[in-house]
Order: C-alpha cells, then sequence, then structure tokens
C-alpha cells in the first residue's frame, strides 16, 4: 500500500515536516510536524487525518492557564460535598518597594528566588515561599488549610513535619507525613489540619493513593 504524503499540509497549528517512522503494529505511518509555538512533536497520520491532533499540546495548556487565572481571579472553592469549609478566596501577590513578594503563609516579603515556580499563575510562582513549604506541608496540601487555623496550630503542623525529617535522618528510611483523611477523597475529602496528619513510612503513603482510613485498615479499625 502506497503511503499518503503528508509533507507541507497544515493541521490546525501543526504542518508536516517530514516522513518519521512506520509502524507495523498499528499499521500507521508517523510524521514530525512544526508548531506555531516553536516546538516540534511527533503524531500518527490517522491521528492527524482525523482533527484528534491540531498542536503539540500547547493548545490544551492555554486552555488550562486560562481556566486556572480565571479560578484565581474569581477565587475557587474545591470541590468536596462538604461545603465551603475548604474555600480559598481569590488573592493576588502583594510587592513591596524593594520588588520583594509577599509569602502567603508567613506574610514575609521575600524576593522571588524564595518562591519555586508555577506556570499557571500570571507571574509564573506559587504564593508561599519555599521555607513555609518545607515546614508546613506541600503547595496543594496549603491550599486546603482553612482560614480559622490558629498560631498554635500551625505550630503543631510544624512540629509534625519537623518530626518526620528527623525521623528520616535517624533511621534512614524515609517518612512523609500523611493526611488521615485524604484532601482528594472519593465520597469526602479532608483539610490540612493538625488531627488530620500523622507519621508514616514514604512507601506506605505512596501505595495509599487517596484511600479513606477504613479501605486501607479495615472497618471499625483505629488508628494509632
Amino acid at each position: 500500500m502506497r503511503r499518503q504524503d503528508l509533507t507541507g499540509q497544515v493541521f490546525g497549528r501543526s504542518t508536516a515536516r517530514k516522513f518519521h517512522h512506520h509502524c507495523h503494529k498499528s499499521c500507521d505511518s508517523y510524521w514530525e510536524l512544526d508548531c506555531v509555538c516553536g516546538n516540534t512533536h511527533i503524531s500518527p497520520r490517522k491521528a492527524l487525518i482525523n482533527g484528534r491532533v491540531n498542536s503539540c499540546g500547547c493548545v490544551r495548556k492555554e486552555r488550562g492557564r486560562k481556566m486556572m487565572l480565571e479560578m484565581g481571579q474569581l477565587g475557587k472553592a474545591h470541590r468536596f460535598p462538604h461545603g465551603h469549609l475548604g474555600y480559598t478566596p481569590a488573592k493576588a501577590a502583594v510587592y513591596n518597594d524593594k520588588g520583594e513578594r509577599q509569602c502567603r503563609r508567613c506574610s514575609v516579603f521575600k524576593p522571588d528566588k524564595s518562591f519555586s515556580k508555577e506556570p499557571t499563575r500570571e507571574d509564573g510562582l506559587k504564593l508561599r515561599c519555599k521555607l513555609c513549604v518545607r515546614k508546613y506541608g506541600t503547595q496543594n496540601a496549603l491550599d486546603r488549610a482553612p482560614l480559622w487555623l490558629a498560631d498554635e496550630q500551625w505550630g503543631r503542623i510544624e512540629r509534625i513535619y519537623y518530626t518526620a525529617r528527623k525521623m528520616t535522618a535517624a533511621y534512614g528510611v524515609k517518612y512523609s507525613v500523611d493526611h488521615i483523611q485524604p484532601l482528594k477523597g472519593k465520597d469526602r475529602c479532608g483539610l490540612h489540619v493538625p488531627w488530620n496528619l500523622h507519621i508514616v513510612l514514604a512507601s506506605f503513603n505512596n501505595s495509599k493513593w487517596n484511600k479513606p482510613p477504613e479501605e486501607v485498615f479495615g472497618k471499625g479499625q483505629k488508628m494509632i
């Protein structure tokens, strides 16, 4: 069967440059394409003809970025069935006269290098500094921290993460802080609060996924 020549044809944002290889398993030819964003990608002929591929993936990234920016401007309520406890109001980054950025957790003004990158935000940086992430949990976990947490409760969270790091250094085995009720469960979601945290082996935490405690330890079992 003669191979269809797609050289020079335009598929959405991509233009076919040349034939790349033929896959005998799928009986399809793969083509190298140039996207208008400057990237080069390889896609199968069937996906190009059917319209399933029209860019290198930049369209999907732009849609996601636009949606996240709109959510950031309007504020977002986390998707769980128990109401508004996890609601995070919209809050833009605050800068001082020196161009330093204010951390949303500790409220201290710090240079941009103290913040991790976040492509979905307009300024490209996360709202919380690297030190607060190390002390109080990941960015996703801090997003689920309620606004009514007191300083004493934040201190308890810091001590839990500090204990996990000390145990890792002392025993030579990776320990991590786990949420008893997962932050993104199927039927319910927990919050980033001290009474929802416990220290477990990192291997166990990675295998547990987002299962509630009754599925992990059995129904009626209490956690120590």
